[in-house]
């Protein structure tokens, strides 16, 4: 058997397979992500991969929409404003908003001319649409 240092704690051990690490329990604390912080909220998280920037999608969300051309419309009791794209809003009921704020909403004209919010989601390896009202209901 030889003698070797772990490649996380540090200590010495012996070995007589090929190993790095003195445990599995440095194994694993090897493996973890460190501790990142978001540009967006400014609050220290653990990524889930290597190259996530943001805590959230709702910072990554809001990062990513910029400066709105279009203040948020006055506040309405026991509701909420959730940005759309192109400088709109929709207004839910505020006990949803948390649900529906989490993700991106692309506001879109129907064929009657009335806006909608929608969204993209991936089933199946197939991209579908949502509309927020089906999605409240």
């Amino acid at each position: 058997m030889l003698e070797f240092i772990c490649g996380q704690c540090k200590k010495t051990f012996f070995r007589s397979v090929r190993r790095r690490f003195c445990s599995k329990e440095c194994h694993s604390d090897s493996m973890r992500l460190p501790l990142k912080k978001c540009p967006q909220c400014c609050k220290n998280f653990v990524p889930g991969k290597n190259k996530q920037k943001f805590c959230s999608l709702k910072c990554f969300n809001a990062s990513a929409g910029g400066a709105r051309d279009q203040p948020e419309p006055p506040s309405v009791h026991r509701c909420r404003w959730v940005p759309l794209t192109q400088g709109k809003f929709a207004l839910v009921d505020e006990a949803r908003y948390d649900e529906l704020a989490c993700r991106k909403w692309l506001a879109v004209k129907g064929p009657n001319g009335h806006w909608y919010a929608k969204r993209a989601e991936y089933r199946d390896g197939r991209q579908i649409g949502i509309y927020m009202h089906n999605q409240i209901l």
